[in-house]
């Protein structure tokens, strides 16, 4: 692979560094290691270059001490790769503009330091002499000695003076008390002391004690601890914790004042009332050092709310709990008087909550406060659009589902019809505004109320012409029958290849539904086309079949019919069962890889002998082009044939180590039965992607847009499709990345169905017709009155393989494309029957343990195993 960079530039977070001796020479490297050595650094070699790996990244200079490698994820790499240009972990590095895996070798650097010293000669030179220790006598300071004079008279009254402890000041002299308020009241039996009259909650503040005094008795209990205790009793749920640092003086009595207003005015109290959660609200970092700024409007802000006291109050979870619960009363109260606005902002703005705020406003009908509310604080696109359109406000509603793709979601959260059927409207003629006419009938379609309205939208789809039109000519034809007939007379008098294939095409379609009037004048207009390009004589016979068309089948010309090769009666009989059911199966050069549910899987050689055996449950495999390695699929909790979004859980299995290495869990609806150049297609509920095989763990390379419906099926092989599950079952093509939609076009089918190179297989509703859909063309092959019930279906390169249930097991029937039989198959005694076609062959398997694999031409038995 060619990546688009070779190396890092500029100043970057180096994980390791790679040194060339062949470059700086080996004694100049060996030095810059050793400079650049920490602890935790390891050394390795890579084809002779050192690579030193740091303990931690340090930030360097691309290419000044070496070459830098960079970690992203799992991996080192030496230049900076795109997600699509990663090939799992390890060391890769780009050399010779290719990107590859290097192989580092550990090297030992204690090598290159040489602890080896000369050893002296030891040799003793005696006993050391023992000297008598003289006496130190320490003379006394003097002042004489450094010239200072004697001190002046009254020095040492004045020290004296000094070494006194310092008089405490009486408190100054309060005004008389008031008769104490609730709020007091209430503080004083928190803290077990007698009410605070209402000239100053929290009393004098205590001075600090005097200079050089002794321990200090323990001071009463301040407001938090008193909070604190009487939470633990009345509130047990908040555990008695006490905040483990006292809030500073200044922030009690900011708290204290805060409290009190609550005993007065409640709008004024609100006013400085101190938010729970943001900036400035109770637990933020910075301490608050002034009381908040009373605020202007009690009105829900439309930003998340800042506080405005300067900064934070540390709280413990007594006191957050005790606001609270004051909050919410306060927010009881307002709504109780009619002060929707105010108790929203209580909620949105102090209790941090304006999801609350937002239901509280849609209770009231307040719908366009509380859509602005969810618009700009919630940022719930879809809820705002369903509240927009209850305060009738359209215009808004479709311009956040236009610029945030939410149409499905907001019709979602719409309970009543009226209001969906609004949208709708709005939303279709929002694409027919834009040119999406296809878009807009499929909106306004589903609501038959709204269908008259997409007259003049089928219309012009009809003018284009081609086989595209014959759906919206046929939903013409409902609302609007003139116009579809003139449009139809238009299809019948034109000349052009491309209306030849679409009268075909309406032909088909016509068996399942439309006016009537029309059938007899197409088929002979369509018999007239025959052996034109575009006209299939298996169209033509099927429409023919209609008692009312008897007398125009003699007017069809004589094709010939496609030969039957062959027919190959082969039976797998009760004395080839097995032990264990099959779920699928994977031929392999050297034998058969088997999915045993929640037996595992095993390998059965060409003898029949079972070689390796791995006890992962595994119900369906996806093996990639060369067979060596498999994607394992096993639902959980759901059966394997269960369809929609399900978790499974992944595996992959190296078959060239026999190694089964659990991947991923992951929430899928389907996936394609093989991978791709390193990449396997799978959908959840309405999303394709192709996944990165090779990445360590689940990570997709390419998503593609959400499908209109639920994703039936996907499949790889040669492009890729899919097939939705909806109202009408829709075929889309795409690009090889999935940007971009290539094909769109309605299925008629119903039950089950397969796809398979851009062509579906699947049942009509009464399950005997067997319909084989394209991009450009439909077959139709009908079953007989006595066939069973359809078990399972598959499509080779040119044949269609069809099973259904008899009263002795399954038959598994090979027909051409266009319907004509080739041979069949009977699985006796079986339930259930697995099928995987394969070029130039068919794989068959069932509940009784047996695989056979034939060849759909000559029916020849190419392989047969049993468990």
């Amino acid at each position: 692979m060619k990546p688009w960079s070779v190396v890092h530039r500029g100043r970057v977070a180096a994980s390791a560094l790679l040194l060339d001796p062949g470059h700086l020479g080996e004694e100049a490297v060996r030095t810059r290691i050793l400079a650049l050595w920490a602890p935790g650094c390891r050394l390795e070699s890579i084809e002779g270059r050192l690579l030193l790996t740091f303990p931690s990244p340090r930030h360097v200079n691309a290419l000044e001490l070496g070459l830098p490698f960079v970690r992203e994820g799992d991996a080192l790499v030496s230049a900076p790769l795109r997600e699509s240009e990663r090939t799992g972990g390890g060391v890769l590095e780009v050399r010779g503009g290719e990107l590859g895996a290097a192989q580092p070798v550990p090297v030992d650097a204690s090598a290159w330091l040489d602890v080896e010293l000369p050893v002296a000669a030891v040799r003793s030179v005696g006993p050391p002499a023992v000297r008598a220790a003289a006496a130190v006598v320490a003379e006394p300071l003097r002042r004489e000695a450094f010239g200072v004079p004697d001190p002046a008279p009254g020095f040492e009254h004045v020290l004296d003076l000094l070494r006194r402890p310092e008089p405490v000041a009486a408190p100054p002299p309060r005004a008389a008390p008031s008769e104490p308020g609730w709020m007091a009241k209430m503080l004083g039996g928190l803290f077990g002391r007698p009410p605070t009259p209402s000239g100053g909650a929290m009393g004098p503040l205590p001075s600090a004690p005097p200079v050089g005094a002794g321990p200090s008795e323990p001071s009463e209990p301040g407001l938090l601890d008193g909070i604190a205790a009487f939470l633990a009793r009345w509130f047990p749920s908040s555990g008695g914790a006490v905040a483990p640092e006292r809030v500073r003086s200044r922030q009690e009595e900011i708290l204290a004042s805060v409290l009190e207003r609550f005993d007065g005015d409640l709008e004024d109290a609100l006013r400085h009332a101190i938010p729970l959660g943001g900036a400035g609200g109770l637990g933020s970092g910075m301490p608050a050092m002034r009381a908040p700024a009373p605020r202007d409007l009690l009105f829900p802000s439309w930003f998340a709310s800042v506080g405005s006291g300067g900064g934070g109050f540390g709280a413990s979870s007594s006191l957050y709990d005790a606001l609270k619960a004051m909050y919410l009363a306060a927010a009881a109260k307002l709504e109780a008087d009619g002060e929707v606005e105010k108790a929203a902002f209580v909620l949105a703005d102090l209790l941090a909550d304006p999801s609350a705020a937002v239901d509280l406003l849609e209770k009231h009908g307040r719908y366009a406060l509380a859509a602005k509310l969810a618009e700009t604080r919630l940022r719930d696109w879809a809820r705002a659009v369903r509240l927009h359109l209850l305060a009738r406000d359209v215009s808004r509603a479709l311009r956040l589902t236009h610029a945030h793709g939410v149409f499905a979601e907001a019709l979602g959260n719409l309970a009543d019809e009226g209001s969906k059927r609004a949208l709708r409207a709005a939303w279709a003629a929002l694409l027919v505004k834009s040119g999406r006419l296809d878009a807009a009938v499929g909106v306004a379609w589903a609501d038959e109320r709204l269908r008259p309205a997409t007259a003049p939208w089928l219309a012009r789809i009809v003018e284009r012409g081609g086989e595209q039109a014959i759906g919206p000519l046929l939903k013409l034809a409902e609302v609007a029958p003139d116009e579809a007939d003139a449009a139809f007379e238009r299809l019948l008098a034109s000349a052009e290849p491309e209306e030849v294939a679409a009268r075909s095409e309406l032909a088909q379609q016509l068996g399942f539904g439309g006016p009537p009037s029309w059938r007899r004048r197409l088929a002979r207009r369509v018999i007239a086309d025959a052996g034109r390009p575009g006209v299939d004589s298996t169209k033509l016979q099927h429409l023919l079949r209609a008692p009312a068309l008897a007398d125009l089948r003699v007017d069809l010309p004589v094709f010939p019919s496609v030969p039957v090769r062959s027919r190959y009666p082969q039976v797998l009989g009760l004395d080839e069962s097995g032990a264990v059911p099959v779920h699928d199966a994977v031929w392999l050069p050297h034998g058969v890889l088997c999915a045993l549910g929640e037996a595992g899987v095993a390998l059965i050689d060409r003898r029949g002998e079972t070689v390796w055996a791995d006890p992962t449950p595994v119900e369906r495999f996806a093996p990639d082009a060369e067979g060596f390695l498999v994607v394992g699929i096993h639902r959980v909790g759901r059966p394997p044939e269960g369809n929609g979004v399900g978790t499974v859980r992944l595996s992959r299995i190296d078959l060239r180590s026999r190694v089964v290495q659990p991947w991923a869990r992951a929430r899928l609806a389907c996936w394609a039965d093989t991978c791709v150049d390193g990449r396997w297609l799978v959908a959840d509920e309405v999303r394709p992607m192709l996944v990165d095989l090779t990445a360590e763990g689940w990570s997709w390379l390419h998503a593609g847009p959400p499908m209109p419906d639920p994703v039936h099926s996907v499949d790889a092989h040669g492009s890729i499709g899919v097939l939705t599950d909806g109202r009408e079952p829709e075929l889309f093509g795409l690009s090889p990345t999935l940007e971009s939609v290539t094909l769109r076009r309605t299925v008629e089918i119903a039950g089950q169905r397969v796809l398979r190179g851009g062509r579906v297989l699947g049942s009509t509703r009464s399950g005997r017709h067997v319909v084989l859909a394209s991009g450009a063309s439909q077959a139709v092959f009908e079953g007989q009155p006595d066939d069973g019930e359809l078990v399972a279906l598959e499509l080779l390169d040119a044949y269609a393989v069809v099973a259904r249930g008899t009263v002795d097991g399954v038959r598994v029937s090979v027909l051409t494309l266009s319907g004509h039989p080739i041979g069949h198959v009977d699985a006796l005694g079986a339930l259930r029957v697995g099928l995987r076609g394969e070029p130039g062959r068919l794989g068959i398997f069932d509940d009784r343990g047996r695989v056979l694999w034939i060849d759909p031409v000559t029916g020849a038995r190419l392989r047969s195993v049993r468990t």
